[in-house]
Formats: structure tokens, sequence, C-alpha cells
């Protein structure tokens, strides 16, 4: 999590209004509304806020989208025995990142 606050302080909030934009500008050109920009924005008030939070929703969202991951399949996918792996990793902070693998191979 140390390098996304520090992208997080960098480049996060001009990255996330560019992405707004874009989202607008689909709209304007599609008609097709892709997300609700109050709440996007309610969320970026929340995250900037407090830095804490922010580290709570990426890591929440990782295990979450792990776990979504691991029982979805797609058509282009040719996995062997027709099961994902899901793990997790922890760094040096004792921050744990959540994963899924379509498929392992063992070198031995």
């Amino acid at each position: 999590m140390h390098w996304n606050l520090n992208l997080f302080k960098e480049r996060f909030v001009s990255i996330f209004e560019k992405v707004l934009n874009s989202y607008d500008f689909i709209y304007c050109q599609t008609g097709v509304l892709l997300h609700s920009r109050v709440s996007f924005n309610r969320y970026l008030q929340e995250i900037t806020e407090e830095l804490e939070e922010f580290k709570n929703i990426s890591l929440n969202t990782s295990q979450s989208a792990s776990k979504c991951e691991a029982i979805t399949f797609h058509q282009l996918e040719h996995l062997t025995d027709g099961l994902k792996v899901t793990f997790s990793i922890e760094n040096y902070l004792g921050e744990v990142y959540y994963l899924t693998a379509d498929e392992i191979f063992i070198f031995l």
C-alpha cells in the first residue's frame, strides 16, 4: 500500500478527474451514462480527506475483486481443471494484496 499512497499523493486526484471527464465525454457522444459523477465526487472527497479510508477501500475492493474473479469464467480462458486459485501476498508493512490466478504451473 505504500506505493499506492505515494501515487495517490502525486497523481491520483488529477487522474481520477480525467476519468470523470472522459465519462462525461462518452455520455455526450453516445448518450450512455457509465457512472454517476455525484457518487464518484463523493468518493473522491471521502478518500482525499482521509488517506486511511483510501487504504481500507482499496484493500477491501482488492479482496472482493479477487473473490469475484475466482468464480467468473470467461469464454477464452482455458483452465485445466476448471478452477482458479486465490492467494494473498503480504508486504513488509503488513499490508495484504489479494490475487486470483487462472493457472499455476509448478516447475521442479
